[in-house]
């Protein structure tokens, strides 16, 4: 499975099918290298993401953490140099012990393939709005998790992670009256 590019720089990798414990990841170019944005789950799903991005032939300097749960931080043992970014709630789900068989209860179709799964812990704890990098934006949030994160590319107009999948384009945001705040628009695809 290839990445896709969605613009100059910025790469998705769209589980197909999706569903339950299949998130999506990409990648985003920088000056000094790549940023991740997620893990994935399983050996299955990390180890050729993890290939495809090495294929680009730049040094990961950042994996991104959306959210706390296994199907986004799962392979975060298979990425051994970046520094991992993820919320208070990452960091402390991190630290604990694996819970393998809660894995295999949420996610049946894939039991037996978190017995290879190792994460690492956090490294940097983002719990305010922060600019990662010359191109990337982190936005603390809530979601599917209490706390979680969204990484912006504002010069490609792309949001990725909770609460919305990577891979969809902003819309810009209406335009409001003098009495009205201006409200983004949400995006119904």
């Amino acid at each position: 499975m290839p990445l896709d590019l969605l613009v100059p720089g910025v790469y998705a990798w769209l589980q197909l099918p999706g569903g339950r414990g299949r998130a999506n990841a990409g990648a985003v170019i920088d000056a000094d290298g790549i940023t991740v944005i997620d893990a994935l789950a399983t050996p299955d799903q990390y180890e050729p993401f993890a290939e495809a991005i090495e294929g680009l032939g730049l040094p990961i300097r950042r994996l991104v953490l959306t959210s706390s749960g296994v199907e986004h931080a799962g392979g975060t043992g298979r990425f051994k140099l970046p520094a991992i970014y993820g919320s208070r709630q990452a960091s402390v789900h991190l630290d604990q012990e694996p819970n393998r068989a809660s894995w295999d209860a949420l996610y049946p179709d894939q039991v037996g393939l978190f017995d290879e799964v190792v994460t690492r812990p956090v490294s940097h704890v983002v719990a305010a709005d922060v600019q990662l990098t010359d191109a990337c934006v982190v936005v603390t949030t809530g979601g599917q998790m209490a706390e979680n994160l969204v990484v912006a590319v504002p010069a490609g107009e792309v949001l990725a992670g909770r609460p919305r999948p990577l891979g969809r384009r902003a819309r810009p945001a209406r335009r409001a009256g003098p009495d009205r705040r201006a409200r983004p628009r949400a995006d119904r695809r």
